[in-house]
């Protein structure tokens, strides 16, 4: 297999930071459906979505991701058994802490058709566009509360093949990562 691109988005001025990023999920539409786009833009099924790296000392560093083919997740159906009591809440989506409590998870809650949910592109494409705006503005708002309380980095991610139903991970080391470049702390490689 050849090396995955890596993809950065653009900003006002070069490409878009962190901090940029971050702000832009959480207010700006046009940020959000940029980001969609070009998850979607390779026609992958499904994808492994990683992210370099960032902490509160980096978030103006440009945000750069890979997008890894991820044909066994195209054949998952959608679980929320897994996280039923998080997502029992209300809301649009729900963010919280993982079992072990080393990462924040940000899921969609079922609102819509199962296959909406399984994994990133299946819900970048079928869910309401409400729901994919508030599971946006989440990551906004988990990243920079992530950057406000700790001065661990930060890797977001999606991975899916513990559980089968959405999920953006922030995670303090690159725990399901695939892309090795990705692997390494802000500033470190």
């Amino acid at each position: 297999m050849s090396d995955p691109v890596e993809h950065t988005l653009p900003g006002p001025q070069g490409s878009l930071s962190w901090r940029q990023l971050a702000t832009g999920l959480r207010h700006d539409p046009q940020i959000r459906a940029t980001l969609t786009q070009a998850i979607l833009r390779p026609g992958h099924e499904a994808v492994f979505w990683e992210t370099s790296p960032s902490s509160r000392a980096t978030v103006d560093h440009p945000l750069r991701f890979v997008l890894l083919p991820g044909r066994s997740l195209a054949r998952l159906q959608s679980d929320p058994r897994p996280f039923e009591q998080q997502l029992r809440r209300g809301g649009l989506v729900a963010t919280f802490g993982n079992l072990s409590g080393d990462a924040i998870l940000v899921a969609p809650t079922p609102t819509d058709p199962p296959r909406s949910y399984p994994h990133l592109v299946a819900f970048l494409q079928h869910a309401p566009p409400e729901q994919l705006e508030a599971l946006w503005s989440a990551v906004g708002v988990a990243l920079e509360g992530w950057w406000a309380d700790r001065a661990d980095p930060v890797w977001l991610s999606t991975s899916g093949l513990g559980v089968a139903w959405l999920h953006i991970r922030l995670d303090r080391y690159p725990k399901y990562y695939h892309h090795d470049a990705f692997g390494l702390p802000p500033g470190s490689g």
